[in-house]
């Protein structure tokens, strides 16, 4: 008896440790497999927050460039007197005032997030100046500030 007993007693423990390293196999794939997941989880994540931030990049670049270009022909137009507005009544962006008076000009209208771009002389920022400015990306008139995107100087003392 104590040659089967001894033979029986190896196999038993050869069985439970095949049954333990199947559960540990089991577990060690399991954290490779959530390992994998997380590690391409980042990478998608990283490249979605990526590619809206180019996006927004861009945005913020044409509204720049569109402030300019008006900036340009304001001064182009009107050199030192460019036209008074305050944003009262049916101008509240004040936009119409430059285009009504100089039809010849390409003027953006629209910023990158395609809101309506606001003229103001006196600015809020310059108000000895003008001030254009796009309400950027959150679409809320800050005034020239926070994240709003503005072009504008003070005129030269005399200006009228």
């Amino acid at each position: 008896m104590p040659d089967t007993l001894a033979s029986s007693g190896p196999a038993r423990l050869r069985d439970r440790l095949s049954g333990v390293d199947r559960e540990l196999d089991w577990k060690a794939s399991f954290a490779v497999g959530c390992a994998i997941a997380v590690v391409l989880s980042l990478a998608v994540g990283s490249w979605v927050v990526w590619t809206g931030r180019k996006a927004e990049d861009e945005k913020k670049r044409r509204t720049q460039r569109c402030l300019e270009a008006d900036a340009l022909c304001l001064r182009q137009l009107y050199g030192t007197n460019p036209p008074r507005a305050n944003g009262a009544g049916e101008d509240w962006t004040g936009m119409k005032t430059l285009v009504g008076t100089a039809g010849k000009f390409e003027w953006e209208l629209k910023d990158g997030w395609g809101n309506p771009l606001i003229y103001r002389r006196p600015g809020p920022v310059h108000p000895k100046g003008w001030d254009i400015w796009s309400c950027g990306p959150n679409g809320k008139d800050d005034q020239g500030t926070f994240d709003d995107i503005l072009v504008g100087e003070d005129l030269p003392e005399g200006s009228k």
